[in-house]
């Protein structure tokens, strides 16, 4: 691999994961040597593998929160069938938004049975 020919991303993670062939592994470290670019992907790479890993990521943002609300109740219309497994994740998460507050009384006819 000359200087020129630069790995893609794909293939610098595939690098930091050891899922390269030997000889595949061996051109990319060689490559890494001397292009000072590719070096600072993989570093890049190699950070954002640390922080997918771990432990605690934080809190989601309430933005992200709310879009994938609105994408699973837009699922949820075009797609209203679910398996009993997806029925019961669904239900087990936590809810990201406060459930309406507003009840709804049931209406009762005050006329006797049969009256119009």
């Amino acid at each position: 691999m000359s200087h020129q020919d630069h790995p893609s991303t794909e293939v610098l993670a595939d690098h930091a994961e050891d899922l390269l062939s030997e000889a595949g592994a061996g051109l990319v470290g060689a490559h890494l040597d001397e292009c000072a670019g590719c070096r600072i992907n993989a570093l890049l790479l190699a950070l954002l593998r640390e922080i997918l890993a771990a432990d605690d990521p934080g809190p989601m943002p309430a933005r992200h929160a709310a879009r994938i609300e609105v994408t699973l109740a837009e699922l949820a219309i075009t797609e209203p069938v679910l398996s009993a497994e997806l029925v019961a994740a669904r239900q087990a998460r936590p809810r990201l938004r406060e459930p309406p507050t507003a009840v709804v009384a049931p209406r009762f006819s005050t006329s006797p049975r049969g009256a119009r």
